[in-house]
């Protein structure tokens, strides 16, 4: 809901404060003193159109902020912090700040919670806060989607049941459309898909790379490459370890120092004697382990130029395929998978042929339910607004809902919904084609009015503008009721010209013109108590007189009455 507005040089309007409170806002004043630049400006709220035109004369720009009171879990508080913007919650609820500032030459400007957006953010926000109703503002009777959204608010807890499953079944249609066009459109694309996984595969396993094999023959190619450089020092430490003709070996001299201590027969040098001994193992097993090394370097003399060929065709396998070995035994362990999948094209095409065809089936089964709920709620919904209407002194008039078959289904059901009137016997024709200004705001009422009463939107904020024109007297009293009724689960500001509508308001706004010597200005101010009783007279008689006050008074006490 909306509990501030704030208004500078828009067109009459100099600068203006206006507090909107809980409940039913009456906006009144004499005709011409600037009622519609304060509609005008909660449209620009809304994310309407901005005309540098209502800039005020003289002033370089017009601005308009509201403030609306927001909770925590509306779908409001989410659009906001996606744009950027904040509100500060407590308890759950929070002020959001929403400004638009026209300037007399160039772009608008839109604000949300302190950040700048595009102007379809206002609208995303009114989506959810705010319906105005006045002679160019009637989406519901203009729009087939916003007459079907009434509808289909209208017609409770299973009708809504309905349509979530027939939203389903339509979202797992289209997905099941959407797989076999999509397989039958890429069945050469998959011919070939299959043809490359293929030469993938065949290539993979003619290679039969291993995971670290590139390294290993590196190091093995460059042990080779080194072969000599490595003989002559294998040659040189066995020589050293074993001994020559002409000169005595490691291993051999330390055998000579452990027999030459065994001869002291001392247990003080048992144990060097010991660890002589087995040193000479270790060199003895040292000794043995490179002669088998220095054995093998002639083993396979041709095994260089196979590490080279087989380096070399690892090498030119990856650069083409653009992988390494770990990417490649990957890939090929998917294409393996994915040749499966595609092994069978017509097994896979009769499957998804099925698939449609049960989605279809549960399509219609949906879309029949949901269309019996829509004609029996289109038949509740005519009687009940065409009551209204009765009421609202539109006797003779009868509101029909027309279910107009579609051949084909639509995510929202098999038909479209079509709001019409027939007055006096004649025929039925659209809503907004059979109906004046005045005459679609009592009808735009007279819906709201219903819907509330199934417990539709609630703390919406709805303006009505035009709603009491061409009536008076009793018609205008049961305007004014059902607006009030419809104030006590959402906000309502109506614009009225008849003190027997304004009488219901929980709070009255006059909009009037003061003149001076400087020119005129409009002001715009709550009243209360007496001020409030001179305004409702002046409405009532055109004079502030005692007789026309006390006729205002006696307006006021009864309606109070008779809440």
């Amino acid at each position: 809901m909306i509990s501030e507005l704030t208004i500078r040089n828009l067109g009459v309007i100099e600068q203006a404060h206006i507090h909107i409170g809980d409940g039913l806002n009456a906006l009144t004043g004499e005709t011409g003193a600037g009622k519609t630049m304060a509609l005008t400006a909660i449209q620009l709220l809304m994310g309407g159109k901005a005309d540098p035109g209502k800039v005020r004369h003289g002033a370089e720009r017009s601005d308009v902020e509201g403030i609306f009171i927001i909770t925590e879990e509306s779908p409001v508080a989410q659009i906001v912090a996606e744009a950027g913007g904040t509100i500060d919650f407590e308890d759950g609820v929070g002020e959001l700040v929403v400004a638009r500032t026209v300037p007399a030459e160039g772009r608008s400007r839109a604000i949300v919670g302190g950040r700048t957006v595009p102007v379809s953010v206002l609208r995303n926000i009114a989506e959810h806060e705010l319906t105005i109703h006045g002679q160019a503002d009637q989406m519901r009777l203009t729009s087939r989607s916003e007459q079907r959204r009434a509808l289909d608010a209208y017609g409770g807890e299973a009708h809504d049941c309905a349509m979530r499953r027939y939203e389903e079944a339509w979202r797992q249609y289209i997905s099941c459309q959407k797989e076999l066009e999509d397989f039958d459109a890429y069945s050469q694309a998959r011919g070939a898909e299959r043809l490359a996984l293929q030469a993938l595969v065949s290539k993979v396993e003619e290679l039969d790379p291993h995971i670290g094999e590139d390294d290993a023959l590196k190091q093995r190619a460059l042990r080779l490459e080194n072969v000599e450089t490595v003989r002559e020092v294998l040659v040189e430490t066995t020589s050293l370890l074993d001994g020559t003709t002409d000169v005595e070996g490691a291993s051999g001299l330390i055998d000579r120092a452990a027999h030459s201590l065994s001869r002291l027969n001392d247990e003080a040098f048992v144990a060097h004697e010991q660890q002589l001994r087995d040193a000479s193992v270790l060199l003895s097993d040292i000794s043995r382990e490179l002669s088998e090394h220095l054995a093998s370097l002639d083993a396979d003399p041709g095994e260089l130029d196979s590490i080279y060929s087989r380096r070399s065709a690892l090498k030119s396998v990856q650069i083409e395929l653009g992988m390494t070995i770990e990417q490649m035994l990957a890939q090929y362990q998917r294409a393996q998978e994915r040749l499966a999948a595609l092994s069978d094209p017509q097994a896979r095409h009769s499957e998804l042929e099925q698939e449609l065809k049960d989605a279809q089936t549960a399509l219609r089964s949906a879309g029949a339910k949901l269309s019996r709920l829509r004609s029996k709620a289109a038949q509740a919904l005519e009687e009940h607004v065409t009551r209204e209407l009765a009421d609202l002194n539109m006797k003779g008039t009868t509101f029909k809902v027309a279910l107009v078959a579609l051949e084909e289904p639509t995510p929202t059901g098999y038909e479209n919904v079509e709001f019409r009137l027939a007055t006096h016997g004649a025929g039925e024709i659209a809503v907004h084609k059979a109906a004046s200004g005045g005459e679609i705001s009592r009808i735009m009422l007279a819906l709201e009015v219903t819907l509330a009463e199934r417990g539709g939107e609630t703390g919406r904020t709805f303006v009505f503008d035009e709603v009491d024109a061409g009536i008076g007297g009793e018609t205008a009293l049961r305007v004014g009721q059902r607006l009030y009724t419809m104030s006590r689960a959402s906000q309502v500001i109506v614009v009225t010209h008849l003190a027997q509508v304004a009488a219901y308001a929980d709070h009255q706004i006059v909009v009037e013109k003061e003149r001076s010597e400087a020119g005129a200005v409009t002001l715009v101010r709550s009243v209360d108590d007496d001020e409030r009783i001179g305004e409702l007279a002046r409405m009532l008689a055109g004079n502030d007189s005692q007789t026309a006050r006390a006729h205002a008074a006696e307006l006021l006490s009864g309606i109070s009455m008779a809440r």
